[in-house]
Parts: C-alpha cells; structure tokens; sequence
C-alpha cells in the first residue's frame, strides 16, 4: 500500500512528494549501479580496488569494453613513457637535430610551461575560483596550489637558464639576467612571502572560527590581522607580477631569434 500524505498546503504536499520521488529514483539509481558491479568484479578481478572497479562501472555503463585499458592510459608512467617516445623520434640522429636543436627545444618546451602556468593561474584560475567558492575554501585550496605553482616556475627557470648558458658556451649571455630576475621572485615568494601569507591567513580563520570570543575583541583581532595579510598578500603578488614581467620582456627577446614561416 503507498501511503498519501495530503495534510498541508499545497506547496508542502508538492515538496513532500517531490522529495520522495527523489528519494526512489536514487534508490532505483543504486541498485542498478551495484548489479552492474556485481557483473563486473569477475571482469576485474574480485580483489580489485575500489576506484578501478568503480571506473569499470562508468564504462560499463557507457557500452565500453575496454575496463583496463583506459586506468593504464590515465597512469603518469605511460604518458611520461609517450612523451619520451615522441622526443627519441624527433631527436633520431640521422635528422641531425639532436646536435642542432635539442638544446632550443628544451627551452621553448619549458618557457611554455611556465608563461602558460603564471598565466593561467593569475588571470583565469585563480579569478575563477575567488568568484565561485566560499572564502575559506579558497584560501585552503590556494595554500596546497601555490607551492605546486612556485616551485613548477621556479624548475622552469632553471631549465631555461641552464639550456641558455649551455647554448652560450658556458658564458653567462645578457638575457640571463631576465630569467634569474624572475627566478628570484620565484624563489622569494617559495622561501618567505607565500608562506608567510599563508601562516597569517590561516590564523585569520582560525579567530573567525573561533566561539566564545567576544565580538569587539574579535573584530579587532580580525582588523589586525586583514591589515597584515594583506601587507605580505600584496609583496606576494607584486612578486609575481615581476615574474611575469620577466616572462613577457623573455618572449620579446625570444621572438626576435625565431622566424614564423
């Protein structure tokens, strides 16, 4: 027997059963899902871990068949072993360009990386997700990125200065100087400025979070402790900035040696 609950307004009788409906259609949802689990342990084997039977799941689901092969296509090994492939390819000897353009290549591959990285994560990334996560959640989120970012960066810049001044004989060539200046940056926000942003925002939310203070003291605390953030905020950010500067005044130097035919 299905039992009618009819009390109430029309708008909560609506709610009540669009909320039940829900409910079974999730019900429904899950039992499907664990029938088509159960067909495909014996696919991937009954001690499989849990994420690859799951990816098993959506594929089944899909009409695929192919229940290993995509995990090991995922996996970093294989595409680090495809990059390495492509690269053995172009740099075959009897092309010549091992001896001509290895040295450049590895230049420019970098100097993508890391303009496309300080692009990306200061103009679209990190706009993208100020506007569209809860405050807190996005400083945390930022807190694990940034370290990634710097110090992605900062390899970058070494990569390219080695490559320049093996490319100059072992000579320190003048448009080094625009990548170590930008290497500093980098490396003045990994060792002190984006840390220490860090340490002081956390310790920001932390008297946010906090119960049983009174709220004069914690406005004042919080008054404070905005006013510092945003002071080693601010050099964190105009560190980077100079960075990006370096990256722009960089490709202008690169430009001028390439040829767009």
């Amino acid at each position: 027997p299905v039992h009618v609950d009819d009390t109430g307004t029309v708008e909560e009788v609506g709610k009540r059963n669009r909320s039940r409906d829900a409910s079974d259609m999730h019900s429904c949802a899950t039992r499907a899902t664990r029938s088509i689990g159960a067909g495909i342990r014996p696919k991937v084997g009954r001690n499989a871990p849990k994420k690859q039977v799951a990816r098993a799941v959506v594929q089944e689901k899909k009409g695929s068949t192919m229940v290993e092969f995509s995990p090991f296509v995922n996996s970093t090994p294989v595409r680090l072993a495809a990059l390495a492939g492509v690269c053995a390819w172009a740099w075959r000897p009897e092309t010549g360009i091992v001896q001509t353009q290895a040295g450049s290549m590895v230049h420019l591959t970098a100097f993508s990386v890391w303009l496309g990285t300080v692009v990306w994560t200061t103009f679209v990334a990190g706009i993208t997700m100020f506007k569209n996560l809860p405050r807190q959640t996005f400083g945390k989120l930022q807190s694990k990125l940034f370290p990634k970012y710097f110090g992605l960066s900062a390899g970058m810049l070494v990569i390219m200065l080695a490559t320049m001044v093996g490319s100059a004989g072992g000579t320190w060539p003048k448009a080094a100087n625009t990548l170590a200046f930008s290497l500093a940056c980098t490396m003045l926000n990994i060792v002190v400025l984006e840390p220490k942003a860090t340490e002081i925002m956390f310790e920001k939310y932390e008297v946010e979070n906090k119960e049983g203070m009174g709220m004069e003291e914690k406005e004042n605390r919080l008054k404070a402790m905005g006013k510092k953030f945003g002071k080693w905020h601010g050099m964190s950010s105009l560190s980077n900035l100079c960075a990006l500067c370096g990256a722009v005044a960089h490709a202008w130097y690169l430009a001028a040696k390439l040829t767009v035919a």
